[in-house]
């Protein structure tokens, strides 16, 4: 299993949602409510949750940060111009714009690793993804399904977005989709609820969390073997988790507490917690593959697990 650390100097001072790395994993960027029920800001902080400093300061939400690939700017969700649009600001704060500008909700904005933006929006009656440069320009629709597609992320390669699709109140599946959107492959099947899809540094593997034992917690997926890694155990309500450039930490949001918070977990300290079988569906050519994943697997440090 992974063990949980907390993140921040003390436990009970940190909290935080949406948490996010920065491109050379010495910063964590991510946003936090100013009281219970009111708009919140975006901060940022080194990984342990020291030298914190608030980034904006706004009577509107800001929301869902993520810097860019390069370091240079971060992507925000923000109502300051009276819906919700996705804004681009400098890493410091600095020069804030709204790239969407639209009357609909755009949100869960994420980079692309040339510099473009991936997000959700119901501009078309439903929730979909769409691919836009840094700007706003050159603006296309990517998914056209009538579920509610969300949290897209692009593969290290540029190849394949994952992306979180909506099925009923209690059920969302993790699907990836090429960046035409022509072809569409179903990783997830189940009854529960897996989301927030991201991915590993090197391309390899999916990570998301899964309520299917109860409780959220984090799951991988190898893509080549198509096999499934239950992460954590310990601790209930880990969701909204990334990876960190490195490959050797992940960040994640605890929920269902009296205030969320951020804590980091320590990947070469994983072993394996099960194996479970994995339907794959490819879209495109109406193939439904059920794969049996073996029980045992050689964790880490070439033991079985």
């Amino acid at each position: 299993m992974i063990s949980v650390a907390p993140l921040g100097i003390q436990q009970d001072e940190f909290v935080g949602r949406y948490p996010a790395w920065s491109p050379d994993g010495q910063t964590i960027v991510f946003y936090r409510r100013q009281t219970a029920d009111g708009p919140g800001d975006i901060y940022v902080s080194q990984p342990d949750g020291s030298h914190e400093r608030r980034i904006t300061d706004h009577p509107a939400n800001d929301a869902v940060p993520k810097f860019s690939r390069d370091g240079e700017c971060i992507a925000f969700v923000s109502e300051r111009d009276g819906n919700e649009d996705v804004f681009v600001m400098d890493a410091d704060g600095g020069h804030v714009t709204n790239v969407t500008q639209h009357e609909a909700t755009d949100g869960d904005p994420s980079w692309t690793p040339d510099g473009k933006l991936l997000f959700s929006s119901n501009r078309s009656g439903a929730y979909e993804i769409y691919i836009m440069n840094r700007e706003g320009g050159d603006l296309r629709r990517v998914t056209t399904d009538d579920r509610r597609d969300a949290l897209p992320a692009m593969s290290p390669d540029g190849d394949w977005i994952a992306f979180q699709r909506t099925v009923s109140r209690r059920n969302a599946e993790v699907w990836i989709t090429n960046v035409d959107g022509g072809t569409e492959r179903r990783l997830t099947d189940s009854p529960f609820w897996d989301g927030w899809p991201r991915w590993s540094p090197n391309g390899n593997e999916v990570l998301f969390s899964s309520n299917r034992t109860g409780s959220q917690q984090l799951y991988s997926l190898e893509l080549g073997q198509m096999r499934l890694k239950r992460l954590t155990a310990a601790t209930p309500g880990l969701v909204r988790a990334h990876w960190s450039p490195s490959g050797d930490r992940i960040v994640a949001n605890v929920l269902g507490e009296s205030r969320a918070r951020i804590v980091v977990l320590p990947v070469a300290a994983a072993r394996v917690a099960s194996f479970e079988p994995v339907a794959v569906r490819n879209r495109a050519n109406g193939i439904h593959v059920e794969q049996e994943i073996l029980a045992r697997y050689v964790g880490p440090y070439g033991t079985e697990s």
